[in-house]
């Protein structure tokens, strides 16, 4: 297979997996595709070359473009080129997003809740590990 053969089955590859997953193709997953359909190594073609970079080389209007996550470096797709796409951004989460979404009634509920733990037997409370600053939190009027 020469080069231009294999950037077009990467092309109809990437093309075919819009079509049905309207997702981006991660780079790492083209090794496999290309062998499933047509039972070559991609490094017979690319030789030394990365993949990463062969994709960057090769994109274009006849084939795909390469999409990057924005912060995670090794999330690495392939799109067909009249697509727009892009990677979503994760909230970083460390811990605020939980309690807003924590009802008002979150005092009363917690209170209910520490009340039925304080009738369970001794050997059982014990076992029960619930961080303070969580439960301050749960009860706290904001």
């Amino acid at each position: 297979m020469e080069r231009q053969d294999f950037i077009s089955e990467v092309a109809k590859i990437v093309s075919e997996h819009w079509r049905i997953e309207k997702n981006a193709l991660y780079i790492a997953d083209i090794p496999t595709k290309i062998r499933e359909a047509k039972g070559i190594d991609y490094k017979e073609i690319i030789g030394d070359e990365r993949l990463k970079a062969f994709a960057l080389d090769t994109e274009g209007a006849e084939s795909y473009k390469v999409v990057m996550h924005p912060r995670q470096k090794a999330k690495i797709g392939l799109v067909p080129y009249d697509v727009e796409f892009s990677f979503q951004e994760e909230p970083k989460n460390n811990g605020t997003k939980i309690l807003h979404d924590i009802s008002h009634n979150s005092r009363e509920t917690t209170l209910s809740f520490l009340e039925i733990i304080n009738k369970l037997p001794l050997q059982e409370k014990a076992s029960i590990q619930i961080p303070v600053h969580i439960i301050a939190k749960l009860i706290s009027k904001k």
